[in-house]
């Protein structure tokens, strides 16, 4: 069969061409924002750069690259959910097109294929492509601080390179490798465990350097006056351990101390407010307790690590909680275990980000396990270790039927592409409310004149009970969807936040309510009745949402109210009693 005799370089990239249009095609679905997403759209879309880097609406925590990068992206594009993905795309597409050849001096060919498929069809970095969140961006620079670690080491596989060459490309990446560290505390969070975990990696392999994997004394190609490359018989040795010791902590000082400061100044301009405001609003301790240890007791440590270790964080390719992804955690181990006997430089670098990462968790700072979301820094390492244990456990004495598992792996990839388009054609939403109430206010801006502006009553009239709602996850997508349409009717014009509210002017009162007016409490009756009397404003219309799936008790509505027009100074004005409740009964269908 001519499929069994191709170069394994054709089917990499067809991996990465196939996880690339996946990405791309889940963008293209144009779906609703869901509650998480909106929760961080309601801050690009209603703040000016001056106040984009305070503390973020409902608790939401991001890094200061991710927003300037997302808010700059709607100022270029015109305003919709793609341009809110985009760089979400961008970041998760990148990270796939430079994973292989990230991990080139690390793996073999065979290893990078099956690392590379893995991560091109695994379901978590495929959707957090095309979500308005920072996974993906966390994604890509744990890529890229792997690509520059992995060549500003010394590997027992690559001694064969010319010393000043070798010497030279260690150098550039190393510097490069700083430059990275500088910068990943503004951009990515998670990626500081990364950046760190390189630090040890770097520091151990320079301490202790690997063996060469060739006979002893034997150093091949070395030049002879830069003109041949003559095999030639050098004694190898390590250096001193003193002087060994001393480089290492060079190194390692030189790495870490740029990346310290430029974590401590990110946290005093920038991070400390915004996880403190996140932990206050979220609580975060609470809402990340499935991953993180209730205490330090041995058995508690143990329940954590297996729950971690085989739980949504090794969703690669599929996998969920309670244990559903063993069978990537003995892939992991198998991968483990065969870099620790053959090529112990690769798990230096491989294991310290998870190690920082658990440890950051045992002081209840950031989770580990629980989600495979706020783990994609550690994808890389997973899907490479996963690639060494898949390849350690095909067979070795046949040529055909290696290529044949070969061939296998591919068509199950190949299964997992085909199987997540037609999943994304089926259910374009997360949640069936997401695009009711994404249609419902597109609807009700087509009804509404151009020289009518839709306002908020909660937002604009500030009504109390109508805030509250707004703070619940179908009022934060009510509102993320009104103001990406007020963006598009102003687009080259001010942002409604900068134009601010002008109740004089022709406008439409939005009311979203989880319950139905002739519902509510007396007290909010009254309130709305207040700011909405019935002699300035009528109902309109009554808009029924479709039900969350993720809160089926409560379905919500939109209510529209009419600005009434003004009465003539000759007319008798109307009764200030009037009800508002026979309007009500009238206006809902």
């Amino acid at each position: 069969m001519w499929l069994l005799h191709q170069p394994l370089s054709r089917w990499l990239v067809l991996a990465v061409v196939a996880g690339c249009a996946l990405r791309y095609f889940r963008l293209a679905m144009l779906r609703p924002l869901w509650c998480d997403e909106a929760y961080i759209a309601v801050s690009l879309l209603s703040r000016g750069w001056s106040t984009l880097f305070t503390p973020l609406e409902y608790g939401q925590v991001a890094s200061f690259g991710f927003l300037a990068i997302s808010w700059l992206g709607l100022q270029i594009l015109p305003a919709g959910e793609v341009a809110l993905r985009l760089p979400s795309l961008v970041a998760g597409i990148a990270a796939l097109v430079l994973f292989p050849w990230a991990i080139r001096p690390l793996a073999t060919r065979e290893v990078r294929l099956f690392a590379t498929i893995l991560l091109a069809v695994s379901i978590f970095p495929v959707r957090l492509a095309s979500e308005l969140k920072p996974y993906a961006i966390d994604l890509l620079f744990s890529v890229v601080i792997l690509a520059c670690a992995a060549r500003s080491i010394r590997l027992s596989t690559s001694l064969s390179q010319p010393l000043d060459a070798a010497r030279k490309s260690r150098r550039f990446w190393f510097a490069a490798l700083l430059v990275v560290n500088l910068l990943v505390p503004w951009i990515s969070f998670p990626g500081v465990f990364v950046a760190g975990g390189m630090i040890i990696g770097l520091f151990l392999l320079e301490l202790f350097p690997p063996v060469p994997r060739y006979a002893e004394g034997v150093s091949p190609l070395v030049p002879v006056n830069g003109l041949s490359g003559i095999t030639r018989i050098l004694p190898w040795k390590r250096d001193e351990p003193a002087l060994r010791g001393k480089r290492s902590l060079i190194h390692a000082f030189a790495l870490g101390i740029p990346l310290v400061l430029s974590t401590c100044l990110m946290w005093h301009l920038f991070g400390r407010d915004a996880y403190e405001h996140g932990n206050q609003v979220m609580n975060l301790k609470t809402f990340w307790r499935d991953a993180m240890p209730a205490n330090y007791s041995p058995v508690e440590l143990l329940r954590w690590l297996a729950e971690a270790h085989t739980g949504a964080m090794f969703a690669y390719p599929v996998g969920a909680e309670h244990g559903a992804s063993i069978v990537t955690s003995i892939a992991v181990l198998l991968g483990i275990w065969r870099l620790a006997r053959r090529q112990p430089e690769v798990l230096a670098i491989s294991l310290p980000a998870f190690a920082l990462t658990a440890f950051a968790a045992l002081l209840q700072k950031y989770p580990y396990g629980g989600s495979a979301r706020v783990a994609q820094h550690l994808a890389p390492f997973i899907c490479l270790l996963v690639g060494y244990g898949t390849a350690f456990i095909l067979p070795r004495w046949s040529t055909h039927r290696r290529r044949l598992c070969h061939l296998a792996i591919l068509l199950v990839g190949f299964g997992l592409v085909v199987g997540q388009a037609d999943y994304f054609v089926r259910r374009p939403a997360k949640d069936p409310n997401d695009t009711s109430l994404r249609a419902t206010l597109a609807r009700i801006r087509e009804e509404t004149p151009p020289d009518v502006r839709l306002l908020c009553a909660g937002e604009d009239f500030r009504i109390e009970f109508a805030l509250h709602n707004l703070g619940s996850e179908q009022g934060a997508k009510f509102r993320a969807n009104r103001l990406l349409g007020e963006h598009r009717v102003s687009e080259g014009a001010a942002t409604p936040a900068a134009a601010g509210v002008n109740k004089a002017a022709p406008h439409r009162v939005l009311l979203f309510s989880r319950k139905h007016l002739s519902e509510l409490p007396a007290a909010d009756q009254e309130a709305l009745q207040a700011a909405l009397p019935s002699d300035g404003y009528r109902l309109k219309k009554t808009c029924d949402l479709v039900p969350s799936n993720r809160d089926g008790l409560h379905k919500g509505y939109i209510f529209v109210f009419d600005q009434l027009p003004p009465t003539p100074p000759s007319e008798p004005q109307s009764p200030p009693n009037a009800q508002t409740a026979p309007q009500i009964a009238q206006g809902r269908h």
